[in-house]
């Protein structure tokens, strides 16, 4: 099993990223979340899942939710991440 305090759920920050492409996630907050696992041993990031929010014509306007990309390393697979991300967004 896992030691509960290897890994932090975050979410994604500066640093994780290229400015560039960190400001192009992050500049819609309302449309994109993005939660990161950070491996607290090696201060890697080590999984990751997007959640979309978009409105929608059909719904009268109402937003809808996608997660999307839900990733782990294959390093850290075993230690129920993926969900934990998921859980998140």
């Amino acid at each position: 099993m896992s030691d509960p305090d290897r890994f932090q759920l975050r979410r994604l920050e500066a640093t994780d990223y290229q400015k560039r492409i960190f400001r192009s996630l992050t500049a819609q907050p309302d449309v994109y979340y993005i939660a990161v696992i950070e491996d607290t041993e090696s201060q890697k990031v080590v999984g990751s899942a997007s959640l979309v929010i978009e409105q929608k014509f059909l719904r009268n306007g109402g937003k809808c939710g996608h997660i999307e990309d839900v990733v782990v390393d294959s390093a850290c697979r075993g230690h129920r991440l993926g969900l934990r991300c998921d859980g998140e967004v």
